[in-house]
C-alpha cells in the first residue's frame, strides 16, 4: 500500500464538516480532476457506516491527499452527490457514492439573454478581456446577477460569487443566446487562451475564478536558465508511446458568408499557413456569419475555424511513476516536455484520474499538445 493518505470530509447543509473517512474507512476510492471541465469523484463504504447516514442527495464532500505522514492534506477537489448505489456483496451491504464537481451546475444553465443588460436582439452581447467576460457571463447567468423571470426560478447557484478579474488580454467579441453555460465558457477557453474554476471558500460560499491554471514547465521555456520536465523513455518516465496524424478532416481555407443577399453579400476568406504545404492541402469550409458586424467579428471568427479544423496529431503515452511525481514535477494544468525519438512536442496536463483499491493508489494523467483544442 502506498505511504500516500486520502481522506474524505462529508460537509452537512450549512457547509460544517461532520465526518472524515480516512484511507482505512475507504474500500475503494476513484476521483477525477478535469481543467475547464466537469470532474468525477466515486467512493465505497460499509452501508451499516454510521457516516453513510449523513450522505443523501445533493450533500457536499470534499478528497484531501497527503504524500507524507503528518503533512497538511492537499484539497483536491470539491464533489456534490448525485447518486447513491447500495447493494449486497459477500454477505455485506455497501453504499457506492457517487459525486461531481461543481462545474456540473454550469452545464444545466444557460446564457439566458434576459440575464444581460446589454442583450440585443435577442442575444447576450459582449466585448471584454476574456477573463473578465467569462466572470461576467457567470455573474449574469449562474451568480448574483442571474434573476426569476416570471414563473421561470432563477439560475443563481447557492453561495457562487463571481470576483472581478485583472483583465487579461485584448477584448474580444461575444455573441450568444441559451447556450450551455459551460460550453461557453469552454469555447472561450480553448486553445489556452484562458482557464477556469469553481472553489469552494467557506461553509457553502463558492467562487467563480477565470484565471490560468498551471505552470509552463516546457524546456521550450525554461532551457537553460530553470528547471523544467520532460517525460521520455530513456528517463524511466513514460512508457507505450504511439504517435497518430490524421489529416482526412483538416480544412485549411475558410469562406465566412456575411450579410446580404446575392451579389451584394458579404464574404470573407482567410486560410492556414498549412493550405500549400502539399499540392493536394487545398481543403475549404463555408460557414454562416450573417451576424457578423464588423471586420474583427470576420477575423476572429474565421481563426477559431481554422484552428478548430487543424489536422490531428496525436501523441498519447503512460506516465511512469506518476504517483511519485504528481503534484511534486508536475500538476494539472502544467505545460511539460514530452519526447519520444526525435519528437519532441510541449504537452499539458488536462486531467487527472485517482483511483486507490486494496492494490494501492493508481495515478494517471491525461495530456494534450499545447494549444490544441
Amino acid at each position: 500500500m502506498s505511504a500516500t493518505t486520502y481522506y474524505c470530509t462529508i460537509l452537512d447543509s450549512s457547509g460544517n464538516e461532520v465526518a472524515l473517512l480516512d484511507t482505512p474507512s475507504l474500500p475503494a476510492l476513484r476521483y477525477e480532476r478535469r481543467l475547464n471541465d466537469i470532474s468525477a469523484a466515486q467512493f465505497t463504504i460499509p452501508a451499516a457506516d454510521s457516516r453513510a447516514a449523513l450522505i443523501s442527495k445533493h450533500t457536499w464532500f470534499e478528497i484531501y491527499r497527503s504524500r507524507q505522514c503528518g503533512a497538511v492534506p492537499t484539497l483536491e477537489k470539491t464533489y456534490l452527490v448525485v447518486g447513491l448505489d447500495r447493494f449486497v456483496d459477500g454477505g455485506q451491504e455497501w453504499l457506492i457514492v457517487s459525486g461531481v464537481s461543481a462545474e456540473f451546475l454550469l452545464s444545466v444553465r444557460h446564457v439566458d439573454p434576459r440575464n444581460d443588460p446589454l442583450a440585443a436582439g435577442g442575444w447576450s452581447t459582449k466585448l471584454a478581456p476574456v477573463d473578465t467576460l467569462m466572470a461576467e457571463l457567470v455573474d449574469q447567468q449562474a451568480g448574483p446577477g442571474a434573476s426569476a423571470h416570471g414563473s421561470t426560478p432563477s439560475q443563481q447557484i447557492p453561495g457562487l460569487t463571481c470576483p472581478t478579474p485583472a483583465g487579461t488580454g485584448p477584448d474580444i467579441p461575444f455573441r450568444s443566446a441559451w447556450d450551455s453555460v459551460l460550453e461557453v465558457l469552454q469555447n472561450l477557453s480553448e486553445p489556452d487562451r484562458m482557464d477556469f474554476r469553481i472553489e469552494r471558500t467557506s461553509g457553502l460560499a463558492f467562487e467563480f475564478r477565470a484565471e490560468v491554471i498551471g505552470a509552463d514547465k516546457t524546456r521550450t521555456s525554461n532551457y537553460p536558465g530553470s528547471p523544467f520536465v520532460v517525460l521520455t523513455p530513456p528517463l524511466g518516465t513514460m512508457r507505450n508511446p504511439r504517435l497518430t496524424f490524421d489529416w482526412k478532416d483538416e480544412r485549411t481555407v475558410v469562406h465566412l458568408l456575411g450579410r446580404g443577399a446575392g451579389d451584394n453579400r458579404e464574404l470573407y476568406g482567410s486560410m492556414a499557413g498549412s493550405w500549400n504545404e502539399t499540392p493536394y492541402s487545398y481543403a475549404a469550409i463555408v460557414e454562416d456569419l450573417r451576424s457578423a458586424e464588423d471586420a474583427t467579428e470576420y477575423i476572429e471568427q474565421a481563426l477559431e475555424v481554422l484552428s478548430k479544423n487543424r489536422a490531428k496529431k496525436v501523441f498519447t503515452f503512460e506516465v511512469e511513476r506518476a504517483a511519485d511525481t504528481y503534484e511534486v514535477l508536475w500538476d494539472l494544468g502544467d505545460y511539460v516536455t514530452a519526447e519520444w525519438g526525435n519528437f519532441s512536442q510541449d504537452m499539458r496536463i488536462t486531467a487527472v484520474t485517482v483511483e486507490l483499491t486494496s492494490d494501492g493508489e493508481t495515478i494517471t494523467p491525461e495530456v494534450k499538445g499545447r494549444y490544441e483544442a
